[in-house]
């Protein structure tokens, strides 16, 4: 397999460090994008950005195969105007930044926060979202800036979070 260029937006965080350990393991060129600086590690690069600055992103996704989007302000943050500016707009500029730099992949990921409360289990991609909170409200309107991106021919997956076996 063909070693990529890889960028994961909030590397730092907890999600982002798994997709990092994954890229490594396959053998791929890692830049971390972030706000907060991941623990040095051989092999990582790390861009010091907030995914909120349009111009940061478009630098960080300069040269660079596949995007795995990561960033999120959670919950526990309490800071709800922050859902909207960075789970909405940063992922709108991940999303433009990728395709202006011609990223040949974005994998957004999103939250189970999507669907609130679901009708049946298990939830699949046909399962209705009914978001109950700001939180999960914000992450749906991700999800469809990400099928708009789609709709205009940008390649993206939109995942959700599994915690590691």
């Amino acid at each position: 397999m063909t070693a990529r260029s890889v960028l994961g937006t909030g590397g730092s965080g907890y999600f982002g460090t798994v997709r990092v350990d994954q890229a490594l393991a396959r053998g791929d060129r890692v830049r971390i994008f972030d706000r907060n600086p991941p623990e040095p590690r051989p092999g990582v690069e790390f861009v010091s950005g907030d995914v909120r600055d349009r111009a940061a992103v478009r630098a960080a996704c300069d040269a660079v195969d596949v995007v795995f989007h990561n960033v999120a302000q959670v919950p526990l943050a309490k800071a709800r105007e922050l859902f909207d500016e960075v789970n909405v707009v940063g992922t709108a500029n991940v999303l433009v930044a990728a395709r202006d730099a011609r990223v040949a992949k974005v994998v957004h990921t999103s939250s189970s926060a999507v669907f609130g409360i679901p009708e049946r289990n298990p939830v699949t991609e046909t399962s209705p979202c009914h978001p109950l909170e700001a939180y999960g409200r914000a992450k749906l309107r991700a999800e469809l800036l990400c099928h708009d991106a789609i709709a205009a021919g940008l390649d993206s997956f939109i995942g959700y979070p599994i915690s590691p076996a």
